[in-house]
């Protein structure tokens, strides 16, 4: 019966777990039957950085302050209640750790997150602010968390003090915990927990699988000695013992763990930033032998091994062999630098020693891409997906490098390289394999121009046959075999461009899950190459730059050029053509709004940004602009680069 249906555990499971906060809230004052199903539904995820969950949970009680306060009794005897429920906590609030503490229930935990302070939202007062409280839990494993010292002085703020003791005995109490997310308020910054004391606590998690360090650099060796289980752990590369950089060497085989982030911190008053060294990857490679995912971020320094350096010296020996890293399991792998890469012998080490050690590797993310790269990667990353370059206009960064990845991985549907250049010559050379592209963002370059090869080919070939060194009759009649040679060129050259053209276009249009295309990006700076400013121009008292001219000989997207082989392209959402000399007018914008009924975005005909004018347009990109609001109103037009 209907009246029955809404009892039906299955229905109410289905209905919660598409509800939000305030609805939950609403649901569990409908009757008893839904108030029992609902309330560990309402109370399983905590997170006190939203704005919903103190303002619709703490907020019920018409006394009850906005936010939570460990000394507030109404707080206290709700959490009390219903404190078992709560499964996945998410912290940035002392007082959320204070109430917590004082109500002891809370000891089924599977998450605990710990946020920073930065991102805390709920009020301008500090995230991690509170009167000081002792804590109603103890353990022996604490003892050496706070030394006495830091307890018995006078002049010490206990807010941060007091977190750190709760929370670590929030930890001890919770030994069902999956996952956990350490900041660095964690600690307290001036005496940090002694190491082994830390490693302890976190071994009597036993059910521990994922750990985010963003508290302090420790010793990798260690982190998987005493956690077996952990699968997946992000922690810093930054000053171990306040004298070295962090150990990442293993000297054993540690198959659980899938995936391994590390990341560049850098302490206060630190000199100089934590490096990583030539064999460290390897020698991961080799231990983490069902690593999944691996990820090097904001690396500073790269330190090459000395002259002389052998496998061995490094333990680059497993059971006295040399490993065999073809069978390699990563599947995602990404490395970037923190700044501009100008080290070669980086770029180098990343093509030609790691990346064809993953031929499973199906997503990578590395700041710029050489030209040896995109041949590797052609050549034994074969599975490759997703492509991410974080290159910006200063990396140095080789021309062509993307054209082998499209011949030749017809399994890539994301590339995202906006600052890379594919040139027409090379593309139309050999079929494009990659069918299933959803995501483009990359520039096409040299369309209509000829192959560079050919050219000093027929320089050469005329050098000897028709150039200077010829016959003085050849001379005198100079003049007029260069006006017969312009015609012939010059059909030549059209020729080229609609093949160009053409090739280009169908390509694209075989995309038919394509959802965002990107054929360029802003040719705009505020400093040249001298460092000086660029022209400005001041225009009804406010000041506009100027570009640098949009890149000759890129597609012209107009429907005479063949724009109109695009129409296959119904899921696109995404157009842009920033940079491109295109030639885009009311005919191709009308095209566009009947033929891609899903398009949202368009980046080249937006309207300079209010607080920073970075070009002067030209009037007739307003005009366009209005246009295609009157045919599409809900398209937005905004920069590609932000």
């Amino acid at each position: 019966m209907p009246t029955r249906a809404i009892y039906l555990p299955e229905l109410l499971d289905l209905i919660g777990n598409d509800l939000n906060t305030r609805d939950l809230l609403s649901c569990v004052q409908v009757c008893r039957v839904w108030n029992q199903h609902f309330i560990p539904v309402l109370w399983a995820t905590i997170d006190d950085r939203l704005h919903s969950s103190p303002k619709n949970l703490w907020g019920v009680s018409p006394s009850a302050p906005g936010v939570l306060l460990g000394d507030n009794p109404w707080v206290h005897n709700v959490l009390t209640k219903y404190g078992r429920h709560i499964r996945h906590l998410k912290v940035g609030w002392t007082a959320t750790i204070v109430s917590i503490s004082a109500a002891r229930t809370v000891t089924g935990l599977i998450s605990l997150s710990v946020a920073e302070p930065a991102i805390t939202g709920c009020s301008s007062e500090s995230a991690l602010s509170a009167r000081g409280t002792t804590p109603l839990w103890t353990s022996p494993l604490l003892q050496d968390f706070l030394p006495l010292t830091t307890q018995n002085c006078k002049n010490r703020d206990l807010s941060l003090w007091n977190f750190v003791q709760m929370f670590w005995s929030l930890v001890i109490h919770n030994s069902s915990l999956k996952s956990i997310e350490l900041a660095l308020e964690c600690q307290l910054e001036d005496f940090p927990i002694p190491l082994p004391s830390l490693l302890n606590v976190l071994a009597t998690l036993r059910n521990l699988t994922q750990l985010v360090n963003n508290m302090r650099a420790i010793d990798l060796q260690l982190v998987l000695e005493h956690l077996p289980s952990l699968s997946f752990y992000s922690g810093p590369i930054g000053w171990f013992d306040y004298k070295s950089t962090t150990n990442l060497e293993l000297t054993s085989v540690f198959p659980g763990l899938r995936t391994l982030r590390l990341f560049t911190m850098l302490r206060r008053f630190q000199c100089d930033p934590p490096f990583l060294q030539h064999t460290t990857v390897l020698n991961l490679l080799r231990h983490l032998s069902n690593i999944d995912r691996l990820s090097f971020d904001g690396i500073w320094k790269f330190v090459q091994p000395p002259t002389g350096f052998t496998a061995a010296d490094n333990g680059m020996l497993l059971d006295g062999r040399t490993t065999n890293y073809n069978n390699s399991s990563v599947q995602s792998f990404h490395f970037t630098y923190k700044g501009r890469i100008s080290s070669s012998s980086m770029r180098d080490f990343i093509a030609l020693d790691i990346l064809p050690k993953m031929p499973q590797l199906t997503r990578l993310s590395l700041q710029t891409l050489t030209l040896a790269a995109g041949k590797i990667l052609a050549k034994y990353c074969s599975q490759l997906e997703w492509l991410q370059l974080r290159t910006t206009k200063y990396d140095t960064r080789d021309q062509d490098s993307i054209t082998p990845l499209l011949h030749y991985c017809s399994r890539l549907r994301h590339l995202d390289a906006i600052w890379h250049t594919i040139e027409a010559n090379s593309l139309v050379k050999k079929p494009v394999v990659c069918r299933g592209m959803e995501v483009f963002r990359c520039k096409i370059i040299g369309i209509g121009e000829k192959e560079e090869e050919e050219e000093e080919e027929e320089v050469y070939d005329d050098g000897l046959e028709d150039g200077p060194w010829g016959n003085s009759a050849q001379d005198d009649n100079n003049d007029d075999q260069e006006d017969e040679d312009e015609e012939p060129k010059a059909a030549r050259r059209q020729g080229r461009l609609l093949d160009h053209l053409q090739h280009i276009y169908d390509e694209i249009g075989r995309w038919t899950e394509l959802r965002v295309l990107e054929l360029g990006v802003d040719n705009v700076d505020w400093y040249d190459i001298m460092g000086s400013d660029p022209g400005r121009h001041l225009v009804d008292g406010r000041i506009y730059y100027n570009y640098f001219g949009p890149t000759s000989n890129t597609l012209p997207l107009s429907l005479e050029s063949g724009l109109d082989r695009l129409r296959t392209l119904k899921k696109l959402e995404v157009i842009g053509f920033e940079g491109v000399d295109h030639r885009i007018n009311i005919g191709e914008l009308a095209w566009m709004a009947e033929n891609w009924p899903k398009l949202q975005v368009m980046h080249g005909f937006q309207a300079p940004d209010e607080k920073d004018e970075y070009a002067l347009r030209c009037p007739k990109v307003k005009r366009l602009r209005e246009y295609m609001q009157g045919l599409r109103p809900l398209v937005r037009h905004e920069q590609g680069l932000k």
